[in-house]
């Protein structure tokens, strides 16, 4: 449910600065996923050293 507490909202206010600024909405969404990817991973899920990929909290692959 924390999912789509974050990212219904994300996707709304998106759409709403994407309708005259495209760009806009397109750069608060990445911002949006990436602090997403840092409160659920971490700041060491982007720098994986164990030779894992890396799919999300979730899954990875060794």
């Amino acid at each position: 449910m924390t999912f789509f507490a974050f990212f219904v909202p994300l996707i709304a206010a998106c759409y709403w600065i994407g309708r005259s600024r495209a760009g806009y909405g397109i750069a608060l969404f990445f911002a949006g996923v990436f602090v997403w990817q840092m409160a659920i991973d971490g700041p060491s899920s982007l720098l994986e050293s164990n030779g894992c990929t890396d799919y999300g909290h979730a899954a990875n692959d060794c």
